[in-house]
């Protein structure tokens, strides 16, 4: 798939994605690689908020080597005992050693670093007899990489590369779909992070038994009549989280009645 710009990189992967679980009405798997961790746990947020949670909900797994063996083999697990589809977003930890004769696409969503690991990538799917294919995800920036990657790996032009094009009501309602589902990801990861900065930095105060000024009005930094639940957030900030998270999500879930209009006309 040949996108004009890099942010269409994302929308065009979840375009591709929700096209083939469409027309794999039973069960399908894939894998995309990534050149990053970042960027692995990146779409293993985002991409569940990008597909339809009926008739059932999409699986998808993050595989990475920064991740212990044991977290590791039980999303291995996971993806392979899924019934229905599911996703694997992983690095080139993935590309080899992994017996998963299931996977039915591979999808490169950033080109391989060396011409061997597209052939490594490439080789998850289409395994013990069964049908498979793969997509590159190629932008602009990234063509000439490709090029080569496509040459020396697969022996082939990448003019020769069939391309896939997408519908143009289609891609702007994935569009659409991407960018609701990239600010509620956003949001989530703000509302991580300041959670946990906010409890180390009271458990530092604690064990050094020191005032903080900026936690400590009123009773660690919340109001007098709000109640601290679990010890991390108020009643009061928990409720108007979940509350903004329900409004976010309202668009996205109208967005994802008819993620692909043109299939409805």
């Amino acid at each position: 798939m040949f996108c004009a710009n890099e942010e269409d990189r994302e929308p065009y992967l979840v375009y591709y994605l929700l096209t083939k679980l469409a027309n794999d009405t039973s069960s399908s798997k894939v894998i995309v690689f990534v050149n990053a961790i970042s960027y692995v746990y990146r779409l293993a947020s985002v991409l569940p908020l990008c597909f339809p949670k009926n008739p059932s909900p999409v699986l998808v797994v993050g595989m990475h080597s920064n991740m212990r063996q044991k977290d590791r083999l039980k999303k291995l697990d996971q993806f392979s005992a899924c019934k229905g589809h599911a996703v694997m977003v992983a690095t080139d930890l993935a590309a080899r050693g992994l017996d998963l004769p299931q996977v039915g696409a591979v999808v490169h969503l950033q080109p391989p670093r060396t011409p061997e690991s597209l052939i490594h990538r490439s080789g998850r799917t289409a395994r013990a007899g069964r049908s498979g294919e793969c997509c590159m995800i190629i932008t602009p920036k990234m063509s000439m990489q490709w090029g080569k990657s496509v040459k020396l790996g697969l022996n082939r032009e990448l003019s020769a590369i069939t391309a896939i094009e997408p519908v143009s009501m289609d891609i702007n309602q994935v569009r659409l779909i991407h960018k609701t589902a990239s600010g509620i990801e956003g949001e989530t990861h703000k509302h991580k992070r300041d959670t946990k900065n906010k409890a180390w930095s009271e458990k530092t105060c604690n064990e050094a038994e020191l005032w903080d000024s900026d936690n400590s009005v009123s009773g660690g930094g919340y109001d007098s009549d709000e109640v601290i639940v679990g010890g991390s957030l108020p009643v009061a900030q928990t409720k108007r989280v979940v509350e903004s998270r329900a409004h976010a999500s309202t668009p996205l879930d109208e967005l994802l009645k008819n993620p692909l209009p043109s299939r409805h006309k």
